[in-house]
């Protein structure tokens, strides 16, 4: 470890002397010679040196400018001082007070020790010089040598702390900023994953509803014939050709609700907010998630006359598929089948939705962090731990909504949300 550096700056040559002896001792020294600088320093009697007394990197100024060229050299060198000796009556140059500003200049955390022989200025007056004043010291002269050790020792030992913490600081910031950096490049490839999703979602919706178009066609016109056809075929044929064109009919139309839901749900505007039907983007939601929820779950619309709110669609609708297919795994991993019921009700000022599962519940010591990004209490490979921290975001910061969660572990979660209708309620 290197040692810490110490700056006296003082006009008097025997002065300067007494710092060296006190602070950079040498072995030869004896105790007369220390006697005569106790005499020097404050006719008081100087111990001798003791083998823990700290060694330090000594410099030494006789003017206020000589010691500012100092500190100026020692900081290009990276070799900066901790701790600064400044006599305040340094005639003909500059006093203490105004050399301890401009070293502040040079070094904003450099640790300063005002020695005077007299009142030269009122304590109130330094302060209403010096910048720094948790950094700064007054030691009066006739002064102690122990004293002066005393100060030495602490104040370079405060500084070296200062230096560590700056360093921790500087680390964590660095850190604080490449991990938020990460996660926006993460959340930026999401969005675009979605856009892309998007695109593709809307052109195969409309390749799809072209040809849906004609087998409907097709089998109104085969109906249609067949209820000519019916008087001369056997009644059993005639009914069963009716029943498998009205079942074909059906699934048809089916195909066609999810077509115009994926075709919704793919349309992107995030330029501007504007009115949403929460209870459209449920029904789309649960026509999207079916394959996910259908062999582990029923699913129950309990859904209220609502008013409309202000956001945007598209992220509201991610929003509600993400707590559905959440819920879908959550009564899955119970290995029972169960039930999802989505409710929403008119609230003042806004709207609720009630997303409740019969699932295996969230034990208690992680409710706490499962909106933490990356967090997940699924399988590796089976989790990305981003989908409710999506919910997060869209619901609290995107919608300035409220988000609540109510578990009972063996029995089944409640996510309940709630979005205001105003439009000051959405992020832009």
């Amino acid at each position: 470890m290197s040692r810490p550096s110490v700056l006296v700056i003082d006009d008097q040559e025997a002065i300067l002397q007494s710092f060296a002896m006190l602070l950079d001792p040498k072995p030869d020294h004896v105790a007369s010679t220390l006697d005569e600088l106790a005499l020097a320093l404050g006719d008081n009697p100087a111990p001798k040196p003791s083998t823990t007394t700290p060694a330090y990197r000594m410099r030494y100024a006789r003017q206020g400018l000589e010691g500012i060229e100092e500190c100026r050299l020692a900081n290009a060198a990276d070799e900066p001082f901790s701790v600064a000796f400044v006599d305040i009556h340094m005639p003909p140059g500059i006093d203490g007070v105004e050399t301890a500003v401009k070293l502040w200049e040079l070094q904003p955390e450099l640790e300063i020790v005002l020695c005077t022989a007299y009142s030269m200025y009122t304590w109130a007056e330094i302060l209403e010089q010096v910048p720094h004043r948790d950094q700064l010291v007054i030691l009066r002269k006739p002064f102690d040598p122990i004293e002066v050790r005393q100060l030495a020792a602490c104040l370079t030992d405060k500084a070296r702390r200062g230096r560590e913490l700056a360093r921790q600081m500087h680390e964590l910031e660095t850190r604080v900023a490449t991990e938020v950096a990460r996660r926006l490049e993460l959340e930026l490839g999401q969005a675009q994953k979605f856009e892309a999703l998007g695109r593709l979602a809307a052109g195969v919706a409309h390749e799809i509803n072209t040809p849906m178009q004609y087998i409907q066609s097709s089998l109104e016109f085969l109906g249609d014939a067949v209820a000519e056809l019916a008087p001369k075929l056997r009644p059993e044929t005639a009914e069963d050709m009716t029943g498998s064109i009205a079942d074909a009919l059906d699934g048809v139309s089916r195909v066609a609700a999810i077509v115009r839901s994926v075709g919704e749900f793919a349309h992107h505007n995030r330029q501007q907010a504007a009115p949403v039907d929460l209870n459209r983007q449920i029904q789309m939601a649960a026509q999207l998630g079916k394959t996910e929820y259908k062999r582990d779950a029923e699913l129950v619309l309990d859904l209220a006359e609502l008013p409309m709110v202000h956001g945007h669609a598209d992220e509201l609708g991610r929003a509600i598929l993400n707590l559905l297919v959440n819920a879908s795994h959550a009564i899955a991993a119970k290995r029972t089948r169960g039930k999802i019921t989505i409710s929403t009700r008119p609230q003042p000022g806004g709207v609720s939705v009630s997303i409740a599962d019969t699932g295996i519940g969230i034990p208690p010591e992680l409710r706490s962090r499962i909106f933490e990004p990356f967090f997940t209490t699924k399988e590796l490979g089976k989790g990305t731990g981003q989908g409710l921290a999506i919910v997060r975001k869209t619901i609290v910061e995107q919608h300035r909504g409220r988000i609540e969660v109510e578990s009972i572990l063996g029995e089944g979660t409640t996510f309940r949300i709630f979005i205001p209708t105003q439009a000051q309620g959405a992020a832009a």
